[in-house]
């Protein structure tokens, strides 16, 4: 597995690999399906941990059939997370300062966190900026840059302006000046707007600032022609 080359390049024993992306999305765009150009595995969840010498895929009882099928039992140890989960594996790896590198965009501090404990500290997170995946992974697909469209009112039920202006009271009752938002989906609910950046799901890949002043920001990667 070419992947195991980058690890003397970034001084790491492993590499964690989530099904997810940096919208924490289920189901994924193609440019951030990175466990499945890895593993082949189609599912919507999973994780896999790539050693020197070994890889695990953990599923969960939805896919245990799939993985069966879909994945290569010569590169991969498919573990159903009802009977261990990678803080175990991590924890049977006999090795001192054991380091486990990961893409810090796209795993959420509470799972690292999660990670961390269930390691009980015998393990050391290594935040690498770039993806690995990403550096070996030939005509990865571009980012989406669909095209955002308002979502009418006779079915979203509510102008975005009143929804804004529900969370701003909430905002000024507790004190906060900006708010953050980092899932696709309330974001696009907040402001009534769809797009077509995922398939199947008609969602803009975005993220959002809504100040206290009643100012909002939605940044994305669409690019006006």
């Amino acid at each position: 597995m070419n992947l195991r080359k980058l690890f003397l390049k970034y001084k790491i024993d492993c590499y964690f690999v989530p099904h997810t992306d940096e919208f924490q999305n289920e189901f994924l765009p193609k440019y951030s399906r990175r466990l499945e150009w890895l593993s082949n595995f189609t599912g919507s969840a999973g994780d896999i941990i790539v050693t020197k010498n070994k890889a695990y895929l953990f599923v969960d009882g939805r896919y245990t059939i799939q993985a069966e099928n879909e994945v290569n039992k010569n590169y991969f140890s498919i573990l159903n997370y009802k009977d261990t989960s990678p803080s175990r594996i991590l924890n049977l790896l006999k090795k001192k300062n054991l380091k486990v590198g990961f893409d810090s965009n796209i795993l959420t501090i509470g799972k690292l966190e999660f990670l961390k404990k269930q390691s009980k500290n015998k393990v050391k997170f290594v935040e690498i900026k770039n993806n690995l995946v990403d550096e070996l992974w030939p005509n990865k697909p571009r980012k989406p840059q669909s095209k955002p469209f308002y979502h009418l009112l006779k079915y979203s039920g509510e102008k975005s302006e009143k929804k804004i202006k529900r969370l701003i009271n909430f905002m000024n009752k507790n004190k906060v000046d900006r708010y953050i938002l980092t899932s696709s989906d309330s974001i696009c609910w907040l402001f009534n707007i769809r797009a077509k950046d995922i398939e199947y799901s008609p969602l803009l890949l975005s993220k959002a600032i809504i100040e206290s002043s009643g100012r909002s920001l939605i940044f994305s990667d669409y690019r006006k022609s």
